[in-house]
């Protein structure tokens, strides 16, 4: 998937966070609070069991099938105000991990 409209340079992250687990029931990432009005926040998860999912108010990018039962998944938004963003998913699997980032889009 590809964006037009970004910020380039060294100052194009707005927020970065990451989260992991043991257990089945929610998968999230840490909180993370942008400060630019409009960005693009991507969410990714990794599980290691393929039922998971869906995240309502974010768009899907992608599912990928790693190494064997292993499943990963990503969701974009993009914001009109700066804000907290907490997102999560329900699963089933018995570990997980995952990543979010928010980038700015060009002034």
């Amino acid at each position: 998937m590809e964006w037009s409209g970004m910020a380039t340079g060294p100052d194009v992250l707005d927020g970065t966070g990451n989260g992991s687990g043991q257990s089945s029931g929610s998968a999230s990432a840490m909180s993370i609070t942008t400060q630019n009005a409009v960005d693009l926040v991507v969410f990714d998860v990794a599980v290691d069991n393929p039922d998971f999912g869906p995240l309502p108010d974010w768009s899907p990018i992608d599912t990928v099938t790693i190494e064997g039962n292993s499943t990963e998944r990503a969701w974009y938004q993009i914001t009109s105000s700066a804000g907290p963003f907490h997102p999560t998913v329900p699963e089933n699997g018995t570990q997980w991990d995952t990543a979010i980032a928010a980038f700015k889009a060009a002034p």
